[in-house]
C-alpha cells in the first residue's frame, strides 16, 4: 500500500490516469476487484502450465508457487510499478500476512489442480 491505500485500488487509479479517464469511485472499486482477481487467475493459470512443463513442480504442494508469487508480486512488482513503498516501509506483520495468503493460495491452487487431474474424463458414447 502507498499511503495506506490498498494496492489494487492504487492500480485502478493508475489505470484510469493512463487511460485519461476522470476519477470515478465506483469504476475504481470494480476495476480494483477485476485487477486483483485477474492477477490471481493469471498466476494460477501460469502455475497450472508450469507444473505440467516442469517435472516435480507439484512436489511442494503449491507452497513454492505461493512463495514465488508473493516475492514476485508483493515484494518486487508492486514496488517497481510504484503501487507500494519498498518492503522495509512495512512492519514484518504485513509481510507475514501477505506471505500466509499467498502460501494458502498456492496450496489451494495445487489441491484444485490435483483434484481436477483425478476426475474421470467423460468419453463419447458410440452411436
Amino acid at each position: 500500500m502507498t499511503g495506506g491505500e490498498y494496492v489494487p485500488d492504487r492500480a485502478a487509479k493508475t489505470a484510469e490516469a493512463l487511460l485519461g479517464l476522470e476519477p470515478d469511485e465506483r469504476r475504481e472499486q470494480a476495476l480494483a476487484a477485476w485487477l486483483h482477481r485477474g492477477v490471481g487467475l493469471g498466476a494460477g493459470i501460469g502455475y497450472a502450465l508450469l507444473r505440467r512443463a516442469v517435472p516435480g513442480a507439484a512436489r511442494a504442494r503449491g507452497l513454492l508457487f505461493g512463495l514465488g508469487f508473493w516475492v514476485l508480486f508483493d515484494e518486487v512488482a508492486t514496488v517497481a510499478f510504484g503501487l507500494a513503498r519498498p518492503p522495509r516501509a512495512y512492519p514484518w506483520q504485513a509481510h507475514a500476512r501477505g506471505l500466509a495468503g499467498h502460501l494458502a493460495f498456492g496450496l489451494v491452487a495445487e489441491s484444485t489442480l490435483d483434484l481436477l487431474e483425478r476426475l474421470p474424463v467423460p468419453r463419447k458414447r458410440a452411436a
